[in-house]
């Protein structure tokens, strides 16, 4: 068998995803993985690095690449371009399908292998560190009954993912693709798989009854405070030195105004089950909130 071929520098991705995707994806791993999945028997017929930056990152989320156009890039960037529509098309097989499904596991994988993936000591009595987040992929106008865009003058149809990811990179731990009008705040729904962690998300996923699951589940959560919001702060987790105000029974707005000091409560040393880093413990209503 011939040497695979060396990329050139026109096969790379784009200079701000460059380093880290090369990181997770040497020209080493695509010619493995394509070998492995049978999509490549002889290399000088494709080039299986060009083949996967062109087919992963040339589309675009607003589809405009046509499998023409694709053509015609892999024809420019390849060592051995494919000349004819036929032959590009003909490359589009289940193989293929099972090619980008291993890159697609490459990547964590990479990740979870990283020496990085260790929480540092503040965190590290916590179980878990989970984020809750989403995303707004655009798809085909003529997808627009099934995935509604948020703005009927949007020209396109949207599909919202959304991810609950685990930060130490062992991979995603919920994925769920749903409509782009689907508010943001319905797609966090904390459950016992909350139990011992810190979940991390935006104003975008505030929900008082959210906080209260968490809460419920002997879950953390860390989030940012709406500014009409004015809880009471019903426990303090640190006696500061000094001339330290008295925070117990007092609502977050009349506080605000007296703070001197940029951490409210610092962690302690026991990790959450001495309360550290759920601060300040407050209430809005009859709802528990630990935000900060």
């Amino acid at each position: 068998m011939p040497a695979p071929p060396r990329p050139r520098r026109d096969d790379l991705p784009p200079a701000l995803l460059q380093d880290p995707l090369l990181e997770l994806y040497p020209s080493e791993a695509p010619i493995r993985l394509a070998e492995e999945s049978g999509f490549v028997r002889r290399h000088r017929k494709l080039d299986p690095v060009a083949f996967f930056w062109n087919v992963t990152l040339e589309g675009g989320v607003y589809l405009q690449r046509s499998l023409d156009q694709l053509r015609h890039v892999y024809k420019q960037k390849a060592a051995r371009p494919i000349h004819s529509y036929p032959s590009f098309y003909g490359r589009f097989t289940p193989e293929l399908v099972e090619f980008l499904h291993l890159c697609v596991a490459h990547g964590p994988s990479q990740l979870k292998a990283a020496p990085g993936n260790q929480l540092g000591p503040k965190l590290a009595a916590f179980e878990e560190v989970l984020i809750q987040d989403s995303t707004i992929v655009r798809l085909s106008a003529a997808l627009m009954t099934h995935f509604p865009a948020t703005w009927a003058s949007q020209p396109t149809a949207g599909a919202k993912i959304a991810a609950l990811v685990r930060v130490r990179a062992t991979g995603p731990k919920r994925v769920e693709l749903m409509p782009e009008s689907v508010s943001g705040r319905d797609t966090l729904e904390p459950g016992p798989w909350v139990k011992g962690s810190i979940l991390l998300f935006d104003l975008g996923f505030y929900k008082h009854q959210a906080f209260a699951r968490v809460a419920e589940n002997g879950g953390f959560y860390l989030t940012r405070l709406q500014t009409q919001v004015n809880p009471t702060i019903v426990r303090s987790l640190r006696v500061h030195r000094g001339r330290a105000i008295d925070l117990e029974g007092k609502s977050w707005k009349e506080v605000l105004p007296h703070l001197k000091r940029e951490v409210l409560d610092r962690p302690r040393t026991g990790g959450p089950s001495g309360g550290g880093l759920r601060a300040p413990s407050t209430r809005q209503t009859s709802s528990r909130v630990g935000s900060s």
